[in-house]
């Protein structure tokens, strides 16, 4: 009885520690520089067209 336990503490183990680390991508600055250049340059191109 005590061997079929320990793998199910193991689980709800690494479970408990996976939900607890979360990480948030937190973008750099240069990629963020770089989108809002992308989106300006298609803006442009847009009203250019017109």
């Amino acid at each position: 009885m005590l061997k079929k336990m320990i793998p199910l503490a193991g689980l709800l183990a690494a479970f408990s520690a996976q939900a607890t680390d979360i990480t948030v991508a937190v973008p750099e600055p240069e990629s963020v520089s770089l989108v809002l250049v992308g989106l300006g340059l298609i803006g442009w191109i847009v009203i250019r067209r017109k």
